[in-house]
């Protein structure tokens, strides 16, 4: 499992509509007339109440270039089927960060390559070793372990019933 995280995301997408905005204060200038001039955007920015959404289109986009297609229960999770039509490459978007599991190294390096290729990506962790604040622990026999311990109130012993403590 490798993890991936794409600098400045919004920044990456462009624009359905025409967007027009006044210069930050210091930078506004004035046409001959004296009129303030205002600025055509030509990427999305953050703070734009359509860049979330411009730059999942994008990225969904690039996900399905690639030959992934999305899961119909989750919108987050993506798969890629090998010839054989078996599942090659599983990933997981949330915003700008990702998560990518390959049945070999090289399924996974071909989409990062492609993947780094159309997007600025900052970080790549080849080993994860949390996820959502779950310990992952990959194991020699290709198999996974996720581990909860830190959400379990062991400190309490045997009389610790679904979360809460209980009275002695």
């Amino acid at each position: 499992m490798e993890e991936f995280d794409i600098t400045a995301a919004y920044l990456h997408s462009s624009l359905e509509h025409l967007v027009y905005m006044r210069p930050p204060f210091g930078l506004d200038r004035r046409d001959d007339h004296g009129r303030p001039l205002v600025w055509k955007l030509k990427k999305s920015l953050y703070g734009l109440r359509q860049a979330g959404h411009n730059w999942m289109r994008d990225l969904f986009r690039f996900l399905t270039e690639y030959g992934l297609f999305q899961s119909q229960s989750d919108t987050s999770l993506w798969f890629k089927r090998a010839e054989d039509g078996n599942i090659e490459l599983i990933t997981f978007v949330h915003t700008d960060d990702g998560k990518i599991a390959g049945t070999n190294e090289s399924v996974c390096n071909d989409f990062m390559t492609a993947l780094k290729k159309r997007f600025n990506v900052g970080t790549h962790n080849k080993f994860i070793d949390r996820m959502f604040n779950i310990k992952v622990d990959q194991r020699n026999d290709r198999t996974i372990k996720l581990n909860m311990e830190k959400y379990i109130p062991w400190r309490g012993g045997p009389n610790v019933t679904f979360g809460f403590w209980t009275q002695k």
